[in-house]
């Protein structure tokens, strides 16, 4: 019966200590939990930070680019202009003469190419798109503008 009895108390304790071993690892996983918690926490709160301070910054390029845009698209409808009356006026005493002399659709073609590029830059969809169709304007414009200063 003693041999029983030592049987039964052994059981027990190896039952106790499982238990007493099970309640130290819940401890530390909830210990865990709560600093993985205020970590992730930490790491959420620094992304969307983060993120507001992105938004931030690509709002104030985008509205760069579009009074980029909008200055073009002035410089452009003033070129319009320009080539209108050199055309207008046939190029007479400018370097302009001999080439609407050459080419009489010349200036017709210009203009089209000016009214669809200022479109363009008015209208671009994106912030990329709209600095893209600037620069192509800014090239167009300087070719013009050497053209008419012939």
């Amino acid at each position: 019966m003693a041999r029983g009895c030592a049987l039964v108390f052994g059981v027990l304790l190896i039952i106790a200590l499982a238990v007493w071993a099970l309640a130290i690892g819940l401890w530390i996983v909830g210990a865990l939990v709560g600093i993985f918690s205020v970590l992730g926490a930490v790491v959420m709160m620094y992304t969307g930070w983060k993120g507001v301070a992105l938004s931030r910054e690509a709002k104030r390029t985008a509205e760069e680019v579009e009074l980029l845009a909008a200055d073009c698209a002035q410089d452009l409808r003033a070129l319009e202009f320009r080539l209108a009356d050199a055309v207008l006026k046939k190029g007479i005493g400018t370097g302009l003469e001999k080439i609407l002399q050459d080419n009489p659709g010349w200036g017709d073609h210009r203009q089209r190419q000016i009214q669809s590029m200022r479109l363009l830059v008015e209208k671009a969809p994106a912030t990329e798109q709209r600095l893209a169709s600037v620069s192509q304007a800014e090239e167009l414009r300087r070719q013009v503008e050497e053209e008419l200063s012939q």
